[in-house]
């Protein structure tokens, strides 16, 4: 059995996570990254959001991008709407770049 998640830039378009409720006003986001491509790859993820009746979805909070190091990476926000998920967008590298994370569960806060 695996823990995490690979993601891989292929044609280098967003991955999107699942969506999932908010538990909260606030929140701290957490991306443990657990091994990462080599020779100037980075990831950018962000937490997206936007209410039930809304039809496009706004960026709530940007990680700094990840590359060239393991560990956990957090990032606060506040002021969440309904509805969340995380995007995933590799850029350098070659299509077979892999980036092997583990988000974890939000920090819940009122």
């Amino acid at each position: 059995m695996l823990i995490g998640e690979y993601i891989t830039k292929l044609s280098g378009l967003t991955q999107y996570s699942p969506i999932f409720g908010r538990g909260g006003q606030a929140a701290n986001f957490s991306v443990d990254v657990l091994d990462v491509p080599g020779g100037g790859v980075t990831l950018a993820t962000t937490v997206e959001h936007k209410n039930s009746d809304d039809t496009t979805w706004t960026t709530l909070a940007t990680f700094a991008a990840i590359g060239g190091t393991t560990g956990v990476k957090v990032i606060d926000a506040a002021g969440i709407k309904e509805q969340l998920r995380f995007t995933f967008t590799v850029a350098g590298g070659n299509a077979s770049s892999t980036f092997y994370i583990n988000v974890l569960a939000p920090q819940w806060m009122p």
